[in-house]
């Protein structure tokens, strides 16, 4: 309550709105049984990740958002034009874990895929190229991840086994699979 008088009732909510509140990703406003707002259902933001020159971050509705450099497509927009404000990744809906590397940014979905999108030079996309990708693409043959991380060009995920799994650079023995392949 606000003042001495009910701050909304119901569905009415007086004109208010998750970004009025602070939440400027949206969401959806309620009012609790005290007739205070309740911002439990507004976006928010729940884990920052950062690369070189770019960082990402995951809200709430499982969609990520990114923005700094994007000569690599590493911004996930489909475009490879740089952002001074958060961008949404084109198609992911569904991410519970974000990670990014050097020019390259990585998304875990809820079903256990992983999408990555950026710099693919050293095949740290996980898509069996070595073409960039402004916009996620699959993490080829990986559907039971639980866990990710990033470095500059490389990219590993723990699978539901408990066994790990890299891609990417491996000049430095970074894959762990005992090669410099």
């Amino acid at each position: 309550a606000q003042a001495g008088f009910e701050a909304c009732d119901g569905d009415d909510l007086a004109g208010a709105t998750c970004p009025a509140e602070g939440f400027p990703f949206g969401g959806a406003l309620a009012c609790d049984e005290v007739c205070d707002f309740d911002p439990t259902a507004c976006t928010r933001v729940l884990q920052v990740a950062s690369g070189d020159q770019h960082t990402c971050a995951l809200l709430s509705d499982g969609t990520a958002r990114c923005w700094g450099e994007n000569m690599r497509g590493q911004l996930g927009d489909g475009t490879t034009t740089d952002a001074l404000v958060l961008v949404p990744v084109t198609g992911i809906t569904t991410a519970v874990e974000l990670v990014a590397g050097g020019s390259h940014s990585c998304a875990r979905l809820t079903d256990g895929t992983v999408r990555c999108w950026g710099q693919n030079s050293d095949g740290q996309l996980g898509n069996n190229s070595i073409t960039n990708s402004p916009v996620p693409v699959a993490v080829s043959g990986l559907t039971d991840a639980v866990s990710i991380t990033a470095g500059a060009s490389h990219t590993s995920a723990v699978r539901s086994d408990g066994n790990a799994w890299c891609w990417g650079d491996n000049a430095s023995r970074k894959l762990g699979d005992g090669t410099t392949t």
